[in-house]
């Protein structure tokens, strides 16, 4: 028994505490094409990075990151996918 208290021991002190290990999230180099479906100019802005994407109707495409794409599609002004064959 005492071998297991110290196999506790042990892996408590490696263990980093749960404030230090970061969100699991999307990889910021994976990128997804959004497509802006309104009009006029949209400017969306990340607080967390400081991240701003701008959108207009004569420029609707644009890569971004994969972690932003969710809550640029749930305003229903976006799209996935890419323009060709559209026009």
């Amino acid at each position: 028994m005492s071998g297991g208290r110290r196999y506790e021991a042990i892996s408590r002190t490696r263990t980093p505490p749960a404030s230090s290990i970061p969100e699991q999230t999307a990889p910021s180099d994976l990128l997804v094409p959004i497509v802006f479906t309104g009009q006029g100019v949209c400017r969306v802005a990340v607080q967390e990075r400081e991240q701003v994407y701008c959108f207009t109707a004569d420029d609707p495409e644009q890569m971004i990151e994969a972690k932003d794409a969710q809550a640029l599609l749930k305003t229903g002004l976006f799209q996935v996918g890419h323009l060709a064959g559209r026009r």
